[in-house]
């Protein structure tokens, strides 16, 4: 049984043919935005993870304190965590809870140009230190497949390539990536078992993503497909070994990714949408039947909520959060039952959006 983790960051409005097109537009689709506790004058959200529907964890960026933020759900209120010392300068992009007390957060250190790691145990945050990477590395994602063994990804900029981390038997340690091209990076993993695993991210001389793809105990880079002339994938998300999607954005023109593997084999999926100028950060497969993914309208000023049920994307109409706002992350912990964060740029302020639905939303035509 696959965890409903995910982890987890525009396209001219083109008339082709389409395998899945979003034709309607659902309102709101049981989805409320929610009072963020307060953190500081500027500050965002990156990450989200539920252990449960009323217990779970995100993470972000305190530009005011140049410090990673934490925010904790329970008996439902989010209250701000006051996260431990790192540096004078870090943040926070990534978590994942193996349980309500076990759990992981990933991201930078900008004062000694390193990744992040944070562990939650006996109710508390601690800070680790890293491996050795190199002169300039950071972590962006991070997945777990039992309290014992899990992956963390990110990018090496002093050698150009991806960072991946292992952690086994208490300890972290650094895998040798494989060769992708000259500057490349990793922005999310995701794992079905401890065996079969999917990392994405961008190969920078190509202008396209990455597909890596852990089996058989190493990593390797995956074909991908082609999708335009400068494109990039943000996040991956599994509902099985066989079953799956990331997204991503398309720079040429100017609209979101989104790739979908079924059969061994990813393909790119187009999508029509009333902005002429949208991306998509984050995707969470809550089953083969039932996808949802979020972004970035950069035309409407506002985030994108893309529902995937009955073979069909269609797009919900966000509630209101303020005249310009983006959505970065999102987790779902059953159908129904869910959180996206992000960004409210009018209030520099992260942004919490829940939905609580006794059932799937029904389309209905614009």
């Amino acid at each position: 049984m696959v965890k409903t983790d995910c982890p987890i960051k525009g396209i001219l409005a083109f008339f082709i043919f389409v395998m899945f097109s979003i034709s309607h537009t659902i309102a709101h689709g049981d989805w409320s935005s929610v009072a963020a506790p307060p953190v500081s004058q500027s500050w965002s959200l990156n990450g989200v993870h539920f252990t449960a529907a009323g217990e779970g964890w995100a993470t972000g960026i305190d530009y005011t304190n140049h410090r990673g933020v934490l925010l904790h759900y329970s008996n439902g209120t989010w209250i701000s965590v006051a996260p431990p010392s790192v540096s004078s300068d870090w943040l926070l992009n990534g978590l994942y809870f193996t349980s309500t007390g076990e759990g992981w957060a990933v991201g930078g250190d900008n004062s000694n140009h390193r990744g992040v790691l944070l562990h939650h145990s006996n109710d508390a945050w601690s800070t680790l230190t890293p491996p050795s990477i190199s002169s300039d590395w950071s972590l962006r994602g991070v997945h777990f497949t039992s309290a014992g063994e899990g992956w963390a990804i990110g990018s090496d900029e002093a050698n150009g390539t991806g960072v991946l981390l292992h952690y086994s038997n208490g300890v972290w340690s650094p895998v040798a990536p494989p060769s992708v091209s000259s500057s490349w990076s990793l922005n999310s993993v995701h794992f079905i078992s401890a065996v079969d695993g999917w990392a994405v991210g961008i190969d920078l001389p190509h202008h396209r993503g990455v597909l890596l793809h852990y089996s058989d105990s190493a990593w390797s880079p995956v074909t991908v497909p082609s999708v335009s002339a400068q494109w990039s994938l943000s996040s991956v998300h599994l509902s099985s070994s066989a079953e799956g999607w990331s997204v991503g954005a398309d720079k040429e023109n100017r609209g979101g990714v989104l790739l979908h593997y079924s059969n061994g084999i990813w393909s790119q999926t187009s999508l029509s949408f009333e902005s002429s100028h949208w991306v998509l950060s984050g995707v969470c497969s809550i089953s083969a039947n039932e996808v949802w993914a979020i972004g970035s309208d950069g035309r409407g000023g506002k985030g994108i909520l893309l529902h995937y049920s009955g073979g069909a994307w269609n797009s919900v109409f966000p509630p209101p959060v303020s005249s310009y706002w983006y959505l970065t992350n999102i987790h779902f912990t059953s159908s129904g039952e869910g959180w996206a964060v992000g960004t409210d740029g009018v209030h520099n302020k992260g942004v919490l959006l829940h939905q609580t639905a006794s059932a799937s939303p029904t389309p209905s035509k614009q």
